[in-house]
């Protein structure tokens, strides 16, 4: 299902209305599962117009452009057809140069607020809450993230995979809590590592992977499933 997910949100990176050659768009969008996965990863990484999301009302659509006048990438919302940019002025200054291209849009969480991610540096990922009425921008968290940023359902609530197949979940409060993963004793790893799954679809729980640490380094299988809450962070006990 996850695999199926990100093949579809690669799609939408690539299709035909993209503003490109219009027979290289189309050709792209529709050759194949390689073409999307390359595809995807380009446009997306690029922060062209495909990273689109609407609020849960319809009325509001944010997404990442680059601006015409500094070719930077921002966070634009149109609403009733006008789009207006919710980060004017210097990005890099604002939230820490990582390049032109550092911008994720993350997940709604009601219709006036929304999160994104900003790439801070080597395996560094920031994540943001904007209030889209104001333009008042909080950190949530900022650290090393090794295998993604997972949001809820609901936007409200996240879970980062982190260093050495640790989890953290964080809130749109900047509230986290954080399950460590491996630890290396005399080379070795030792302990457990978690890998996320899913979320269910009302945001109540989330579903994990927990392996042991003789497999790091693989392609998660194996293990147990745990259901974690995902309310009040209740997570496994350390």
């Amino acid at each position: 299902m996850r695999i199926l997910s990100d093949l579809n949100r690669f799609y939408h990176c690539c299709r035909p209305t993209q503003t490109r050659n219009r027979r290289t768009s189309t050709m792209t969008g529709r050759a194949g599962l390689v073409a999307v996965v390359l595809c995807g990863f380009l446009c997306c990484q690029e922060g062209g117009e495909a990273q689109e999301m609407r609020s849960p009302d319809g009325r509001r659509v944010a997404y990442i452009a680059a601006r015409t006048t500094d070719q930077w990438s921002t966070l634009f919302v149109k609403e009733k057809g006008k789009p207006r940019d919710l980060l004017p002025g210097d990005v890099g200054g604002t939230l820490g140069s990582a390049g032109r291209r550092g911008i994720m849009l993350g997940a709604w969480a009601g219709n006036e607020e929304l999160s994104f991610q900003y790439h801070c540096g080597t395996g560094c990922v920031a994540v943001y809450r904007i209030d889209v009425r104001t333009g008042r921008v909080v950190e949530l968290w900022k650290g090393a993230v090794d295998s993604g940023v997972h949001w809820s359902p609901r936007g409200d609530r996240a879970l980062v995979g982190t260093h050495l197949g640790g989890l953290l979940m964080i809130s749109s409060e900047a509230k986290h809590t954080e399950v460590s993963g491996c630890q290396i004793v005399d080379g070795k790893a030792i302990g457990h590592m978690y890998a996320f799954e899913e979320w269910m679809r009302d945001s109540s729980k989330v579903l994990v992977r927990e392996l042991n640490c003789d497999k790091f380094g693989e392609v998660p299988s194996g293990g147990e499933r745990l259901t974690w809450d995902g309310h009040n962070f209740s997570l496994p006990p350390q």
